[in-house]
């Protein structure tokens, strides 16, 4: 369900998820780590956005989870998004 806020047509609704997911991440800490793929797959794709206000959101709170959890888990799930045809 969080994942799917990601694609909302009220940017207000984004701005909020990324902030949240990022807010969750850094409150659990390591413990999500392997529950975060997920999340972080959805995040991953929010720089293409055509908005700034969404696209800064994103970066930050990828750099916010990156500093919990390490960016070697932000760069794996990176992958697969980059080699979709979506990007």
């Amino acid at each position: 369900a969080l994942k799917a806020r990601v694609n909302d047509a009220n940017k207000q609704l984004c701005r909020m998820f990324i902030s949240f997911t990022a807010h969750l991440i850094e409150s659990t800490g390591k413990d999500i780590r392997n529950h975060s793929k997920v999340l972080i797959f959805a995040l991953v794709e929010i720089p293409a956005d055509k908005t700034e206000a969404i696209r800064k959101e994103a970066v930050s709170a990828l750099n916010r989870i990156g500093t919990v959890l390490g960016t070697d888990l932000i760069i794996n799930c990176m992958s697969q998004p980059l080699e979709s045809d979506k990007v």
